[in-house]
């Protein structure tokens, strides 16, 4: 994959770089987390001080809404002016761009206004890639997709690379996977076997220890025999749990499943919760915590690993009292000696909602890409740099 390391001649040249600043937003507009803003500091400040004419390009989930708050918050934090362009293909772009001068900074209005973009179409890819000396990509959370900002425009100029945090963030999964410090303990959670299969396959493989939460866990536990009750349980994945658990043990990684759980009648907030063990739950009752005993053999064993990462939470985290196993989780993982690696929105979340973020060693913003890439598959927005 090529790097910045690759690009010479940066100055005065116009420079298209793919970004994610798909930010969420409260209700009234104003930005409700910049963390992916910030994420791509390095690169833009980086080419600023390069002199090259930087238009950055990204997507909103929503089609219909517009990135300028983004442009405002980007103004703030570069502490200079980031001109706003209000449509991803204007005319007005490299007028703007000329006028501003070198080191100037653009933002490109949400690519998803057009369908073509998550249809990765070459016309579209070649208008969007027209007129440009340079291609840079540092959107890893972006990478597994196949869109026209992604690849269809890379391959429309010749000059291309990744960016800083692209970079950075394939260079330190790579080392995990390959050569992680070992004892390796893998954390998985979330709600479905089936988004993570995989992943699940791939990790069982490489690591020491593999912990599963979340509703994932119930579908483990059905498959081995346990009645869950009314749990929620993928009764379509029973046969793959078992064929992951078989896998785990050809490669001497230990499989470790809840061994009690928080349970309530339904998912409510502040609702009363039993503590039973996993082979005990009452009738009527719906797993949606780790219990306190697995809470705490999974801090210990989060003390005694050299490499953990960490996707998924274990619980119904936003909604309490069902918080407190991934909050344990979060915090085992905050106190480590360990390289720890966390990542997935999800995840994400919980590390701020816990204040455990900036105690993480490597935070990836990858959630889709990051299973992927984990999973060894080849990401099109990475084969394109190539």
């Amino acid at each position: 994959m090529k790097t910045l390391n690759d690009i010479h001649a940066l100055y005065d040249k116009k420079v298209l770089m793919r970004v994610d600043f798909n930010v969420p937003f409260y209700e009234s507009g104003n930005i409700a987390d910049d963390s992916r803003i910030r994420a791509h500091l390095p690169t833009i400040e980086y080419l600023i001080k390069a002199g090259a004419k930087v238009a950055l390009i990204s997507h909103l989930g929503n089609p219909e809404q517009s990135l300028q708050p983004v442009a405002e918050r980007l103004s703030f934090l570069l502490k200079d002016a980031v001109t706003f362009i209000g449509d991803c293909l204007s005319d007005h772009t490299f007028a703007t761009m000329d006028d501003l001068g070198e080191g100037c900074v653009v933002l490109l209005e949400n690519t998803r206004a057009y369908p073509e973009e998550k249809a990765n179409d070459m016309a579209f890819s070649k208008k969007l890639a027209e007129g440009f000396d340079i291609y840079i990509n540092d959107a890893f959370a972006t990478a597994h997709r196949k869109h026209a900002s992604t690849y269809g425009v890379a391959e429309c100029i010749e000059k291309k690379c990744a960016g800083l945090l692209m970079q950075t963030e394939v260079e330190t999964l790579s080392r995990v996977l390959k050569a992680p410090k070992e004892p390796f303990l893998v954390m998985i959670g979330g709600a479905k076997v089936s988004s993570k299969l995989g992943v699940l396959k791939s990790l069982v493989q490489k690591a020491d220890t593999m912990l599963i939460g979340g509703a994932m866990a119930n579908t483990f536990l059905k498959a081995m025999g346990v009645d869950i009750r009314e749990s929620m349980y993928e009764d379509d994945m029973l046969e793959e749990a078992l064929k992951v658990v078989q896998l785990a043990n050809e490669h001497n990684c230990k499989f470790i499943l809840p061994s009690d759980a928080t349970v309530a009648e339904k998912l409510e907030k502040d609702i009363s919760t039993e503590n039973p063990n996993v082979n005990d739950i009452p009738e009527n009752m719906l797993i949606l915590d780790i219990g306190k005993h697995t809470q705490a053999v999974w801090a210990e064993m989060v003390k005694d690993a050299s490499t953990v990462l960490w996707n998924g939470p274990c619980g119904v985290f936003e909604v309490e009292p069902f918080h407190l196993g991934t909050k344990a989780v979060a915090q085992a993982v905050a106190k480590s000696h360990a390289f720890t690696i966390i990542g997935g929105g999800d995840t994400l979340h919980a590390a701020e909602l816990f204040h455990v973020k900036n105690d993480i060693d490597y935070v990836s913003t990858g959630g889709g890409s990051l299973l992927e890439f984990l999973e060894g598959k080849e990401l099109p927005a990475l084969e394109v740099l190539k």
